[in-house]
């Protein structure tokens, strides 16, 4: 059974993509979506050899197309094209981008900014520089020292994900998506995913903790106190963990090397438990969405994993001895059969949709 091209276009907007799926011409629906910008669909139309009139508008393309007959390879074919021209760029600089993003020692998002500054931040700095010296000194000149943290972060995590994107990419079994929408970066085994790099979450660690402990910030306190190592009580609990965990960790008194030692060892087990039901953590990923960017789409988890030091997993992603080999070992090997069903509720309505999961840990 076919969907219409307007039933297909309100469920791609509730982010509806297995119900999508079930329709014959679902993927061919997506393949369109992921490149439904007007300049690529006037490209495609050019390239495939379709009729479509001077006067049609940019908004109109889509469809046009859509309801016109096409045979699915023709249109993998011009993507990957597109694709490649576009890998071709981006592999000339990537040694440059590198090196660039070694130069960041610290990951500090300074607070939060959701609003039009946050917007014009990422818009005129994070996406279109790539120089981490070029980068500051605009910090320096044109934007206010508070933001510094938040800038460089976002920076950060803007181009080590653009080369993680690309390892996946890359690989033979992906098709990728070149029109940056909503809800698709590559299709694997005709599966629409969006790819999301992320790190153990520490509210999910603590909530397992907690299940049979007190928190790490409870214990770290109690045992400052009980060895009169001084903290400043009025910072917030983020700061105040940042300085115990320093204090403690550096510490070569021999009751703090064994606080430590147990501590790191509790925070193990709770990751071994992780590792073994992925299914618990995506559900909890999906349920924990911020109010501005949920949605319900399929999903590719990579979760990075430093097991010394879980605060310095966001290194990881600039690592790319270890990165490219375990996703392409993935993708070789796990195929569909990894995939996750999952039924998740937010903000009181339930929604279906399915995922992947990839623990990288070093």
């Amino acid at each position: 059974m076919n969907g219409t091209f307007d039933e297909l276009c309100d469920l791609y907007e509730r982010g509806a993509f297995s119900q999508i799926e079930k329709y014959d011409n679902g993927f061919d629906f997506l393949l369109l979506r992921a490149m439904s910008r007007p300049a690529l669909l006037k490209e495609y139309g050019e390239y495939a050899g379709l009729e479509i009139p001077t006067d049609t508008k940019s908004s109109h393309l889509f469809k046009l197309i859509f309801e016109q007959s096409f045979p699915q390879d023709m249109v993998m074919r011009f993507i990957n094209n597109k694709f490649s021209q576009e890998r071709e760029e981006r592999k000339s600089k990537e040694n440059f981008l590198y090196t660039q993003l070694y130069k960041l020692e610290i990951l500090d998002w300074g607070g939060l900014y959701q609003n039009a500054l946050e917007q014009n931040i990422v818009n005129n700095y994070v996406k279109k520089i790539m120089d981490f010296d070029e980068l500051n000194k605009k910090i320096d000149t044109e934007i206010h020292p508070s933001l510094v943290g938040y800038v460089n972060s976002s920076w950060y995590n803007h181009w080590s994900s653009i080369l993680i994107e690309d390892m996946f990419k890359d690989h033979q079994i992906i098709i990728p998506a070149i029109g940056k929408v909503k809800g698709i970066d590559f299709f694997w085994n005709e599966t629409p995913l969006d790819l999301k790099v992320t790190f153990l979450p520490v509210e999910y660690m603590q909530m397992i903790r907690r299940k049979n402990n007190k928190s790490e910030l409870s214990s770290m306190k109690s045992f400052a106190k009980e060895h009169d190592i001084d903290f400043d009580n009025e910072a917030t609990n983020k700061n105040i963990f940042n300085e115990l965990f320093r204090k403690i960790s550096e510490s070569q008194a021999p009751e703090a090397i064994e606080f430590f030692t147990e501590f790191k060892k509790e925070r193990l087990d709770i990751v071994e438990d992780v590792l073994k039901e992925p299914k618990k953590l995506a559900k909890w990923l999906y349920e924990n969405q911020g109010e501005k960017r949920f949605d319900a789409s399929n999903r590719f988890y990579l979760i990075l994993i430093d097991s010394n030091n879980l605060e310095q997993s966001w290194k990881l992603k600039r690592n790319r001895d270890v990165l490219p080999t375990k996703i392409t070992e993935f993708l070789n090997e796990k195929q569909k059969n990894q995939v996750i069903e999952l039924d998740f509720e937010w903000r009181g309505t339930r929604y279906t949709t399915k995922c992947f999961v990839l623990f990288i840990m070093i």
